[in-house]
């Protein structure tokens, strides 16, 4: 979530209409216009090391669903056992033994019981987990692999451009409709998260 929220925060930070903007002589004269596309470029790459934090952010996540879809393996695994220890608990009890040998054991399959159900809501709890990280992840490969690149593109056009200013006008546009694209995909992960 925080890796999500510091791209947005950084791609909200971006002004490539600064870049574009027409210089004047005094600009150019006193460096305004160098220092415009500097500040762009240096922007860029706060951008791109967002990014490279949020790839590890999604790495630890990923790790973290195959943990718990180990666990998980484990409360199903333990299931049958518990519940068959129960059943044969429950049994032996309804047998009729002497009062004082059974209170201990109703304690213990009071417990058990207990750490059943506990179990059975982790377990479930768990899988819903595994399900949503892997909903987030989908929609974080796509934004790593198709909207970022297309914004990476249009943002180096930008800053790497030497052409006229229609053009730059242009770069900036497209620039600005993938850098909306992919600001509105890290939203809608970040409240799908919470």
């Amino acid at each position: 979530m925080a890796a999500m929220t510091a791209v947005v925060t950084a791609l909200q930070r971006l002004d490539p209409e600064r870049v574009a903007r027409k210089q004047s002589w005094f600009h150019r004269f006193t460096g305004a216009d160098l220092e415009a596309r500097l500040e762009f470029e240096v922007s860029i790459a706060t951008i791109g090391n967002e990014m490279r934090k949020l790839t590890m952010a999604a790495q630890d996540a990923d790790r973290a669903r195959q943990l718990m879809r180990l666990e998980t393996a484990k409360l199903e695994d333990a299931h049958p056992r518990n519940e068959a220890l129960i059943l044969a608990t429950r049994e032996l009890l309804s047998r009729g033994a002497e009062k004082a040998d059974t209170s201990r054991l109703e304690r213990r399959l009071g417990n058990l019981e207990a750490l059943h159900a506990s179990n059975q809501l982790g377990r479930a709890q768990m899988m819903l987990s595994v399900d949503h990280l892997s909903d987030l992840l989908d929609r974080y490969r796509d934004i790593e692999q198709l909207l970022f690149p297309v914004w990476q593109q249009h943002a180096l056009s930008v800053a790497q451009s030497a052409v006229t200013p229609a053009e730059l006008t242009e770069q900036v546009s497209a620039l600005e409709l993938a850098q909306s694209s992919l600001a509105a995909a890290l939203r809608r992960n970040k409240e799908q998260a919470q």
